[in-house]
């Protein structure tokens, strides 16, 4: 393991005397210097992270990710506290950590947002910089949040943040957007994006030699869960008469008030006695919110129907129209509900309504969190 070193000096009374602070020689600090800095004045320590990804396809249990199906990438937002040292003042660390802004200090090997191209996966994170000369300087610490992607291959949803007008990212943790969503814009279209975000925490001590990551950096495991929701409209035999079952041949949803974006960032929102984590962006504008529609074969002489569309989540309710038609586009039926009608869409689950001859049926079930069987 490489001696680790500060060049972290004194103030400058004494004929500017240089001094190395002590301890800088312990040993419990997993990681690694950096090379680049002169003999006895370490610029950083740098500590190799691994993560092992796991991922659900098509159904809710966890398998290894196929990364020939998917693209995977992990962006990385760091906080920071820092020491700031005057001449002859020797600095304190800051009280508060600051918030997690997209990070562009990472080793110039490295980019940001990474591609994660295997199951076990290895981010080098820096947890302590020191920039210091003379007396004068900064003293650095980092804690991080990974956040993890992935969508199957050709969705071209995954956001590629761009440099801000004056410097770094304009592209904070907690504003952090993908980019717009659009559902079954082509038939067989899937956008559909599984997220986790993990934390490399700093143990946040005041002596340099003991900074460390609190986290088990070997084994860090990331577990990609759906971030959309179904809504399946389940559309009885007798909604049609005997006749026109035969007729009707396609049956076509449309799903509005559902959002364009969704945060990177973890938002939490509570709804009864469940707490979901995928919050979508609004700023109350209309181009916020868009219409989502998608045309089955139906063959209602033969039973009751099950149509699925995806959605991004929206708790605040969204609307719903049905038209059973035929090839020519003549209409056997029409029925549609609005937004206070309650039914809303939560991520990784699937919303159930009913439809029959007496209208819709707004007893709205969620299917539970254990789902052990595929999706039909």
């Amino acid at each position: 393991m490489t001696k680790k070193w500060i060049n972290m000096l004194g103030g400058m009374c004494m004929a500017a005397l240089l001094f190395v602070l002590s301890g800088c020689g312990k040993e419990d600090l997993v990681g690694q210097t950096d090379s680049s800095a002169e003999e006895g004045a370490v610029v950083s320590t740098v500590v190799p992270v691994t993560f092992h990804l796991q991922g659900e396809d098509l159904s809710r249990a966890l398998t290894g990710v196929d990364f020939e199906r998917f693209d995977v990438k992990a962006y990385i937002f760091d906080s920071k506290k820092e020491k700031k040292h005057g001449l002859g003042i020797l600095g304190k660390w800051d009280k508060e950590w600051s918030s997690f802004d997209f990070a562009d200090e990472l080793d110039e090997n490295q980019a940001n947002p990474m591609e994660v191209i295997n199951e076990d996966f290895i981010i080098t994170l820096k947890s302590y910089n020191s920039n210091v000369w003379l007396g004068s300087g900064t003293e650095t610490k980092y804690q991080y949040k990974v956040v993890f992607l992935a969508a199957p291959k050709g969705s071209s949803v995954l956001p590629e943040p761009s440099k801000g007008l004056l410097v770094g990212y304009d592209f904070s943790y907690d504003e952090a957007l993908t980019n717009q969503f659009y559902w079954y814009a082509e038939e067989n279209a899937d956008n559909a994006v599984y997220r986790d975000v993990v934390e490399i925490l700093n143990n946040d001590a005041d002596n340099y030699d003991d900074i460390a990551f609190t986290s088990d950096i070997n084994d860090v495991w990331v577990k990609l869960y759906h971030q959309d929701g179904e809504f399946s409209l389940n559309v009885a035999q007798n909604t049609l008469s005997e006749g026109d079952r035969v007729k009707a041949t396609k049956a076509t949803i449309t799903v509005g008030n559902v959002y364009k974006q969704m945060y990177l960032a973890e938002k939490e929102i509570s709804a009864g006695d469940k707490t979901f984590y995928t919050q979508c962006k609004t700023d109350e504008e209309e181009d916020d919110v868009q219409t989502l529609e998608k045309t089955f074969d139906l063959n209602l002489a033969s039973g009751d129907q099950s149509l699925t569309i995806h959605s991004l989540p929206q708790y605040e309710g969204i609307t719903c129209t049905i038209r059973m038609h035929d090839d020519a586009g003549h209409t056997y039926y029409e029925n549609s509900f609005g937004t206070d009608a309650g039914v809303k869409i939560f991520p990784n689950m699937r919303t159930n309504v009913s439809l029959s001859a007496t209208g819709f049926n707004f007893n709205i079930q969620l299917e539970d969190d254990e789902w052990d069987g595929l999706r039909q």
